[in-house]
Formats: structure tokens, sequence, C-alpha cells
């Protein structure tokens, strides 16, 4: 239930939250610019759908092996980061979108409502 997720800012330049679902299990959420448009974009990722090969694909080109990502951040949060990098890498097409807001401000909004429980399902990024 979205009400009882702990949201967190993992990268403030794009607004992007997440939130743990499960052991292998992230809810993102983010500001993107499309062209002349702010989406906001939810996803939801989990590693136990990938493959190590496919995940690494992901986070090769920020760090230099998985031993050097659990050296750094810990087993878990190695983890967390593993999801981040495949959620800043899907395309539009694999997420839900919110209908386009006219400025930043008003997508941070949309995002601290949202993350916050209190955005509409409606509005078109699904919880």
């Amino acid at each position: 239930m979205m009400e009882n997720l702990k949201f967190e800012c993992t990268d403030s330049d794009c607004s992007q939250y997440a939130a743990k679902l499960f052991d292998t299990r992230w809810s993102y959420i983010e500001l993107r610019k499309y062209g002349d448009q702010i989406v906001v974009c939810h996803a939801e990722v989990d590693l136990a759908d990938y493959s190590p090969d496919d995940i690494w694909s992901y986070c090769s080109g920020y760090y230099d092996s998985f031993e050097d990502m659990i050296e750094k951040y810990g087993f878990h949060e190695a983890l967390q980061i593993m999801a981040e990098c495949i959620f800043e890498q899907l395309d539009l097409a694999e997420m839900a979108l919110s209908t386009p807001h006219e400025t930043e401000e008003e997508a941070v909004s949309y995002i601290q409502n949202w993350t916050q429980g209190r955005g509409e399902a409606s509005a078109g990024v699904k919880k």
C-alpha cells in the first residue's frame, strides 16, 4: 500500500525518488524532459526479472564491477543502486507516465504529492 512506503530522494537533479517494495524490488518516480514536454515517469524494477549479465549491462557504464559496487555501498544498498541504474535507462514506453506538466515546479510538486500518498491515480501515473 502506498501510504506504507517510504520514498527517499535518490537524485535531486530530476526529483527521483525510490521506495523499497521487497528485497529485490523498488518503485521509482522522477521527472523527465521529453522534447518540449515535462512528464513524470514511474516504474517498478525487480532485479529478479534480470539476469546478472543484464544487470551488469545497465551498471557497467558507472562501476568497474559488482564487487566495486558492494564495497562502495554495502550489499543491500548496492542492490538498490543496480535497480536505479536499470530504471534510469528504461524507455518511456516501459513506464507509467503522467500527463505533461507545464513547468518543472509543477512536476516536482506532483512527485512530492504522489510519494506522500496524496497523488491522484487518475492523473496518469499508476501507484
